[in-house]
């Protein structure tokens, strides 16, 4: 009974341990070797097409945020290997940007999170069009943006 009860104790406190390892597993192969498919053709050989191949982990769709818009930034979250930001722009060409400039115009910034490929984690919204942005290495709480009017946007 006493031996039970120190199995059970001990299962209860690595549960929340053993069930991150496990999501993480769904998210990555960790045995894989990604950098394997970034070598160069002089070093690989004459080896088949599909050796040289990236293959896609995730996608990533929001039907109202960045449906039919153009991603002008992306950056990882410094901290948390399973987050990823993207910056959605509408997809102008130069003579219509030249028309909306210094308009106001909403843009968003979705922090992703891979345990929810849906939904966005957060959504950052900008006065102007974001182009790039960054997340602080020292405070990753702490996101800056650049719009294309010159203005910085600092989001908390």
């Amino acid at each position: 009974a006493e031996e039970e009860r120190k199995i059970a104790s001990f299962l209860s406190s690595v549960l929340p341990t053993v069930e991150f390892a496990l999501q993480q597993n769904e998210t990555l192969d960790v045995f894989a070797n990604e950098f394997f498919g970034l070598r160069s053709e002089e070093v690989s050989g004459l080896g088949n097409k599909e050796d040289n191949v990236l293959r896609e982990l995730r996608t990533f769709t929001d039907l109202v945020y960045s449906n039919g818009k153009v991603l002008s930034a992306v950056d990882w979250h410094p901290r948390q290997a399973n987050v990823v930001a993207v910056a959605c722009s509408e997809p102008l060409r130069f003579d219509q940007r030249v028309e909306h400039s210094g308009k106001e115009c909403n843009s968003f910034i979705l922090v992703w999170n891979f345990a929810d490929l849906i939904h966005p984690q957060l959504v950052l919204q900008s006065p102007h069009e974001c182009t790039h942005f960054s997340f602080n290495p020292d405070q990753p709480h702490l996101v800056a943006g650049g719009c294309v009017t010159g203005q910085v946007v600092i989001w908390d």
